[in-house]
């Protein structure tokens, strides 16, 4: 899935070493690394976002010294600063978003010659500059309230929601769309009656979007939304999500790539405030609410994020006897499981949530001067928790961004001095590296060939490289998997082979901070049965010669002589032989069944003919049969029986 932006200030950190706890061993070793800044230190940023996209690409941008500015971060490294919008403007509120084919976005409330807070907006360009800045807020008497949510899909769409406002009584949820990067048009379109708040909005890769809000009816309120089923289709009509109730003004939405959808909200029902969310099928059908907040606690500041299995993670603060960290967990079947998270601090703050699409989790989170976040890469393991002491954070807000993998980004904004400081930040590096075994040739002409491997990691370098290989003779099964390179640097290795076997290699990689890949897809390549395997009838001879496979060969230079293999097992046969100016013909047969007749004549040793497959896997006798006039020649150096 193309994953929702999580939105906010960003907080102080100084993320080391020694500031990480608990971190599980196992294949993984999750370890914060690129500590640093991502702002260069200046101006005290007034605000800032961050954007993860699946691919790992991090867009950051903020407030400092009065202009809008962006980094882009490339393998976990942040790229320089540069200016998004113009001197001399009055800008606010910035959202970025970015999508895995390199699209990125940023919005911004920036105020017009009559005084209006507009909402601008700018795209990255491909030499990471940015392209300047349009106003596109509709009508340009109307103020944008608060902070924009935005979105982009695969194809560079973009989309952003917000209440336009006269500051009295008029609130509506507008949404605003550019069809591509490629055009400067730009359109906005109403969403709701003109009581709306709280808008959040998510969209998928594949372009549907679905975007929730909460509607004032009156001395009430409940949370509505409105949904796109895709680029080319028509908007929904605006849903009831929720019953006529008392609600806060925060709601948040998620979508997987399938179209299935979560919105999230808070309830005020016999004087607790609690956490409910519904469930939003690909048809567009809208679930009953479900509590997901224990009961005799208060919850707020909520944030919610779904991969594309449908499994969802939402945060709050959970005010009871004490101030916590709540989370909870949902499978798209099934129901709701809370938990709290201990924080090693009073009064943490504003959560935010990141789920990656191998079920990787963290939750982000400030408080005392403090940013915390508390991870699990797996669904058995405890949580991990990392706190990056008092870094005098600033504000009550952290941002996170998780790529498919389960790598994450945690950062903030740090004071150094009275009106100066830098967005820092760290990323997580949990996810193994990508490894894959170099192509073979599907045939091999000698017994030693040499086996490599690749491997690529979204943050680390890497470190050593394992093959593997399980081996299956021409006339038996696979057998148990021996290692030619073990946990290795060196990129390849010369395998030494045997004859007639059909070998099938797989790599695995370690990235420099210990997380281990999966294994990759095998590559097989087989060996040919010498032609010394083979039972000669009458009219062939057995020869010698370098130059030939295993320095020898079978020839025959009469009508009718056969070679016969018995019991092969094989789904791909082929003959080695030498052509020349006198080559005869052969016919092949596997069992019963004619393969073919086969011309010898032409140049050149270890040449392959009857390369057939047998349609699966076979078990039977190979024949070999001269079938030219006598005189003509015809030496065979062996027989391929891939498995």
């Amino acid at each position: 899935m193309f994953r929702k932006t999580i939105t906010g200030s960003l907080m102080a950190v100084s993320l080391t070493a020694g500031a990480l706890m608990t971190m599980p061993s196992a294949h993984a070793a999750p370890t914060w690394i690129g500590a640093g800044t991502v702002s260069g230190i200046g101006f005290l940023p007034s605000a800032a976002d961050v954007a993860v996209a699946d691919n790992g690409d991090a867009v950051a941008t903020w407030v400092s010294g009065g202009r809008v500015l962006a980094s882009s971060a490339d393998h976990g490294t942040w790229g320089p600063a540069k200016f998004v919008s113009d001197a001399g403007k009055e800008v606010s509120s910035p959202s970025v978003a970015v999508n895995s084919q390199g699209d990125a976005a940023i919005t911004w409330r920036q105020k017009d010659g009559l005084d209006h807070q507009r909402l601008a907006v700018s795209r990255r360009l491909a030499d990471d500059t940015w392209n300047g800045w349009n106003l596109v807020s509709a009508p340009a008497d109307m103020d944008v309230a608060g902070q924009a949510d935005i979105a982009l899909d695969a194809a560079g769409n973009l989309r952003a929601v917000y209440v336009a406002t006269d500051n009295g009584s008029f609130n509506q949820v507008r949404l605003m769309k550019q069809e591509s990067a490629t055009t400067d048009v730009y359109y906005t379109s109403n969403m709701s009656d003109t009581d709306a708040f709280a808008p959040s909005l998510a969209m998928n890769a594949n372009g549907a979007v679905l975007v929730s809000w909460m509607d004032v009816e009156g001395a009430e309120s409940l949370i509505r939304s409105r949904r796109l089923a895709g680029p080319g289709a028509i908007w929904g009509p605006v849903e009831n999500v929720s019953p006529l109730g008392s609600y806060g003004a925060e709601t948040d939405t998620a979508l997987s790539d399938s179209g299935f959808g979560s919105i999230a909200f808070v309830r005020n029902l016999d004087s607790d405030a609690r956490v409910q969310a519904v469930k939003v099928q690909s048809d567009g059908f809208i679930g009953s609410p479900e509590f997901v907040s224990p009961v005799d606690e208060d919850a707020y500041t909520l944030n919610l994020d779904q991969n594309d299995a449908g499994t969802a993670l939402l945060s709050w603060v959970a005010v009871g006897d004490s101030t916590e960290i709540g989370y909870a967990t949902r499978s798209q079947n099934g129901g709701w499981v809370a938990k709290e998270i201990n924080s090693p601090v009073a009064n943490p703050t504003a959560p935010t949530s990141s789920i990656a699409d191998n079920g990787t989790i963290l939750v982000g989170y400030t408080g005392n001067e403090h940013l915390l976040a508390s991870y699990r890469t797996k669904t058995f393991l405890p949580l991990s928790h990392v706190d990056s002491g008092d870094q005098n954070m600033i504000g009550h807000s952290t941002v996170a961004g998780m790529d498919d993998q389960g790598n994450a980004f945690l950062g903030g904004i740090r004071q150094s001095n009275p009106g100066e400081g830098e967005v820092r930040g760290a990323f997580l590096d949990t996810a193994g590296p990508a490894a894959s075994t170099v192509a073979l040739a599907a045939n091999q002409k000698a017994t030693t060939f040499n086996v490599g491997w690749n491997a690529t990691d979204r943050l680390s370098e890497i470190a050593t490289g394992t093959v593997r290989v399980r081996a299956a003779a021409w006339n038996g099964g696979f057998g148990a998997f021996s290692y030619p390179l073990l946990d290795s640097a060196a990129k390849s290795v010369a395998f030494n082979g045997a004859p007639g076997r059909t070998y099938c290699f797989s790599s695995q990689a370690t990235d420099e901070v210990g997380n281990l890949s999966a294994w990759s897809g095998e590559r097989c390549t087989t060996t040919p049965v010498d032609d010394r395997a083979l039972k000669m009838a009458k009219g062939f001879k057995r020869a010698n010669g370098g130059a030939h496979y295993k320095g020898t060969y079978t020839v025959a230079t009469k009508k009718g002589a056969t070679l016969t293999l018995k019991n092969v097992h094989a789904s791909r046969i082929a003959i080695l032989v030498t052509k020349s100016a006198k080559g005869g013909k052969i016919q092949v047969f596997f069992g019963k069944k004619n393969l073919g007749t086969y011309s010898l004549k032409g140049t050149g040793l270890k040449k392959l003919v009857a390369q057939k497959s047998l349609g699966g896997p076979k078990v039977g006798t190979l024949t070999i049969k001269v079938v030219s006039p006598s005189g003509k020649v015809v030496k065979i150096d062996g027989v391929i029986a891939a498995k």
